[in-house]
Order: C-alpha cells, then sequence, then structure tokens
C-alpha cells in the first residue's frame, strides 16, 4: 500500500470517528433532555394563593422551585430595564409589574415572563436622550410630563416683560432673612430671571421612592405584596449628571405668597444666599395642586393618559400632594439661581385601573421625586 493511500485510509477512518463521536454526544444530549422534568403548572385561585396540586414529596419540591423561579424572574425584568427608565415610565411600570404579575397569576402561564410577551404592544424603555421632546421630560417636581410655564400660566423667556435683573437687584436690597414675605418676594425675583436667562441645566441627582410605602389596590393584599417585593428594584437614586431641557426647571412661581408657605429659611453662605420653601399642605392635609404649583411642576391628568400604554384602561384620575420642598442656591452677586433642589411627595389615585383580565379598583401609589439642578446662564 502507498504513502498515498495509508495516509487517505487513516484520514478516513478519524472522519468516521468524528462522525461517530457527533452522533453519541448528539443521542446523549437528546436522553439528557428527554430525562428533564417539566416543571409544574402552577394553579392560583382569585386571590391569588396557590392551590396545591402536588401529591408526592418530590412534586411538592419541585412546586416550591417553580414558584421561586417566578418570583425571581419577575425581579430579574424589572432590575433589568431600571437603569434605561427615565422618571415618565415609573409609574406606569409600577402598573405593569403589579398587573403583569397578575395576569401570570391569573393564566398560571408560567413560561409568560417577560412584559412584552402579556402586552404585546407595550415596547419598555431602552435608554436614549431623556429631554429629546417636552412630553417625556420629567420635571423636578415628579410629572409624567413636564408642565411647561406656557401650561401652568406662568411666564416664559419669550413673554416676560421688565429687567429681571434689576428686579432681582432690587429684591436684594430689601432682603430680610428672617421674614416670610422678603424671602418669598427674593425668590420670585430669582425665579422669573431664571426662567428668563438661564442658558442651560443639568441634572447631578435624581431618586425615585414609594412615598410612605403607599401601595393601595383595591383591599388586594397578596396584589400588594407582589408589587412591593419588586418595586425597590427599579425605584432607585441615580448620581449621573445627565443634560436636560429648560422645560424641566419649575415654571409657576409668580402666584406664589407667604400663606402657601408653612415653612422656609434664607441663609447666607459666603457668595449665595440658600432659600428653602415648603408648601403649606401634609399626609393629612393635602394639597389638590392650587398651592404645590406654584413651587414646583404639577402631575396634570392628560399627562398620565397621554403616556399609559394601550393596554391599560384607567378611570377617575386625582392627585395629592404631601408638601413639596424647593432649595434654591441664589448667586447674590449676579441674582441668579445656580442650584434647585426639588422633594416633592405626591400620590396617583384611580378609581378603577385594569390590565387584561385583572380589574383593580380605588388604585393609590405613593410616589416621592428628589431632584437637583445646576443651571447655566
Amino acid at each position: 500500500m502507498s504513502k498515498e493511500d495509508k495516509a487517505a485510509k487513516k484520514a478516513a477512518a478519524k472522519q468516521e470517528k468524528a462522525v461517530k463521536k457527533a452522533a453519541e454526544e448528539k443521542a446523549k444530549k437528546a436522553k439528557k433532555q428527554a430525562k428533564k422534568k417539566k416543571e409544574p403548572e402552577l394553579i392560583f385561585d382569585e386571590d391569588g394563593n396557590v392551590i396545591p396540586q402536588a401529591k408526592t414529596k418530590k412534586e411538592i419540591k419541585a412546586e416550591r422551585k417553580a414558584i421561586e423561579k417566578h418570583k425571581k424572574q419577575v425581579k430579574k425584568e424589572a432590575k433589568l430595564h431600571s437603569a434605561k427608565m427615565t422618571k415618565s415610565e415609573h409609574f406606569w411600570l409600577v402598573i405593569l409589574i403589579i398587573f403583569a404579575s397578575a395576569a401570570i397569576i391569573a393564566s398560571a402561564a408560567l413560561a409568560v415572563m417577560s412584559y412584552r410577551s402579556i402586552f404585546g404592544d407595550l415596547t419598555l424603555p431602552t435608554g436614549g436622550d431623556e429631554t429629546t421632546a417636552a412630553s417625556s421630560t420629567t420635571a423636578a417636581s415628579g410629572s409624567v410630563e413636564t408642565t411647561t410655564a406656557a401650561q401652568s400660566g406662568g411666564e416664559t423667556a419669550s413673554d416676560q416683560g421688565g429687567d429681571s435683573s434689576a428686579d432681582t437687584a432690587a429684591a436684594a436690597e430689601n432682603l430680610d432673612p428672617t421674614n416670610k414675605d422678603s424671602v418669598i418676594a427674593y425668590y420670585k425675583a430669582a425665579h422669573k430671571k431664571m426662567l428668563s436667562s438661564a442658558k442651560s441645566v443639568k441634572r447631578t441627582y435624581d431618586n425615585v421612592k414609594n412615598y410612605n410605602e403607599i401601595l393601595e389596590l383595591g383591599g388586594n393584599s397578596t396584589l400588594a405584596s407582589i408589587a412591593k417585593s419588586v418595586m425597590g428594584q427599579f425605584l432607585k437614586e441615580n448620581t449621573e449628571e445627565t443634560d436636560q431641557d429648560l422645560s424641566v426647571l419649575p415654571s409657576g412661581g409668580d402666584g406664589l405668597t407667604s400663606d402657601m408657605i408653612s415653612d422656609f429659611s434664607c441663609t447666607d453662605d459666603g457668595s449665595n444666599y440658600v432659600i428653602t420653601l415648603k408648601i403649606n399642605a401634609s399626609d393629612s392635609s393635602p394639597d389638590d395642586g392650587t398651592k404645590t404649583q406654584n413651587l414646583v411642576n404639577l402631575i396634570k391628568e392628560s399627562d398620565i393618559t397621554a403616556n399609559a400604554p394601550s393596554s391599560i384602561s384607567i378611570d377617575g384620575i386625582s392627585n395629592e400632594y404631601y408638601g413639596a420642598t424647593l432649595k434654591a442656591t441664589i448667586d447674590k452677586a449676579s441674582g441668579n439661581i445656580t442650584q434647585i433642589e426639588t422633594d416633592s411627595p405626591t400620590q396617583m389615585k384611580f378609581a378603577s385601573v385594569k390590565v387584561a383580565i385583572i380589574t383593580v379598583e380605588n388604585v393609590g401609589i405613593g410616589f416621592e421625586y428628589i431632584d437637583t439642578y445646576v443651571i447655566s446662564y
């Protein structure tokens, strides 16, 4: 046998061995897959409680494992999208998490774990510029859609009259840090100048919390428990500095009066006056927005409905505000507000919310929006 024949025979044998090995591995994998047991299907009653189906210890163990897997998957989905969310989507993600969980429970479909599967026409946030349009920009007050000066009846840069710098200088001369009316007048003058002269704004801090753990879901404790277990996965603080549209700045202010403010302070740190104002409202005596709109931007019914996914049907919307606070750092030399910090606790209420086959009445979710903005002129 020639060398060429020997080499060819050796190569053929090697190829045959490789094919045989691949076939064995494939068969082994198929056998292993066939042995793998299906996850048990979880059946729930109308209150969201598991109806035990398992009989043997082995089946009970598998059932418990399936429940834990479901909980982890829901949390994973929330965490996956949290970093890319804008505040305008916080509220609706809460609703989706609550009702996505409920829909999974109601249908006992463990294979359906993503929001896209449940709400086919919903596109979850994918990041990008939060300020490409005013309709998707969240204001310092935590509004779903920023209420601009024109919307709220306040002044914009284009329609303000008079010399705002002169107004600020005059207010500064008459400033008495211990007098509420004097402090409010100084802030209003600086605020007016900010609206007319600010060139750019950056958000240096934002945080969203479940205010006072308010989560009312028509008395459905099971649904509330599911929601609370995952809300903390995406309601988090963010310290990344980002450019924002000027419309995020509080647009009201002209109508601010002394009786609207319950607490105030004015300190001098050398080069700045630091003013803090708090709206006269509380948990026991909330504001419907009449006072709050003069300090921070409001949440409007149209803002909520405009951002609602088509899969969700809502009815009877109202909002309560629990004492928004604004802290403004004002440069003494120029009268410019260089930094604004806001803390705005609120509760969104709905007579009913419906998603797919799930309807819950008397829904209320508390949000507290905390933001810091740095303004340049």
